[in-house]
């Protein structure tokens, strides 16, 4: 599967990232391994049950996805922070 990373993200891994997927696992597996991969991102990407430390965004075709749903091999994840305006 492929997790695109969107700033400041990027600066701390690639931009894209690929993680095959052996067996069927949830976005939270995903970010584990990602983070496991890349340990910048702890800091900024955590998955506590069911939302997402510090609050981040995450899509997948344009909607956003829990920590719990599965995702499978042909799937992109999308991360970013969320967009904030005043």
């Amino acid at each position: 599967m492929k997790i695109k990373l969107y700033p400041p993200f990027d600066r701390l891994a690639q931009a894209e990232l690929s993680l095959p997927l052996k067996h069927e696992q949830n976005v939270a597996d995903v970010l584990n391994a990602i983070t496991s991969q890349y340990p910048d991102l702890k800091e900024y990407i955590n998955v506590d049950g069911d939302t997402y430390k510090p609050d981040i965004v995450i899509l997948r075709a344009g909607r956003a996805v829990a920590p719990k749903e599965s995702v499978c091999d042909t799937d992109v994840l999308d991360v970013f922070l969320p967009i904030m305006g005043g």
